[in-house]
């Protein structure tokens, strides 16, 4: 008969397992066991087998923690960034607003600071065209009072190309000193 020798973790077998069983014949209690033990060592080899599987997935999980972890950390501080910069074009955006007004003012108190007169035909204003001007809208547009001192701070032709013939000639841009007189002028001329 087999020997078996019993350890604390269960039965032990010394010699090799006994051949297959013939068909109809009945196992004996020592292939009985040496089965049981062919499939307890082929379980824990199986479950070894798992086990560092087990680890190795572990391993690779703490890994992708590790990275995720990392990656959130880069999200929140891309956020935040995102975040004031965010706060920063509004601010900019406001910003430009308020100066696209101020521009668009400037622009029209430009616009409103000079007077246009068209229809003086080259050269009648001679060398001195300030001068000129000053003389002409004293005797043709008469207006209410203006000020003591009636000054035409600029005046010149307006830049652009010279007119073809038969067309209007260029207009003349004036700029008075005293925004009042200009204001009268232009309200006595419409």
């Amino acid at each position: 008969m087999d020997q078996y020798t019993v350890q604390s973790s269960g039965v032990s077998l010394q010699k090799d397992p006994p051949a297959p069983l013939e068909k109809g014949a009945e196992p004996t209690g020592a292939q009985i066991l040496a089965a049981i033990e062919s499939s307890r060592q082929a379980m824990q080899t199986q479950i070894a087998a798992i086990a560092v599987d087990v680890n190795l997935l572990r391993a690779d999980l703490r890994v992708v923690a590790e990275r995720s972890v990392a990656t959130e950390k880069q999200v929140t501080c891309l956020q935040s960034e995102m975040d004031t910069l965010k706060a920063l074009v509004a601010i900019l955006e406001a910003n430009m607003h308020k100066l696209e007004a101020r521009v668009e003012d400037a622009e029209g108190t430009v616009r409103r600071c000079y007077l246009r007169i068209v229809s003086f035909p080259k050269g009648v204003e001679g060398a001195n065209v300030e001068a000129f001007l000053e003389d002409w809208i004293g005797k043709t547009l008469p207006v209410a009072p203006l000020s003591a001192v009636f000054v035409v701070e600029r005046a010149h032709r307006a830049l652009a190309a010279p007119p073809p013939p038969g067309a209007p000639p260029q207009m003349i841009i004036v700029k008075v000193l005293n925004y009042r007189d200009q204001a009268q002028t232009w309200r006595s001329y419409l």
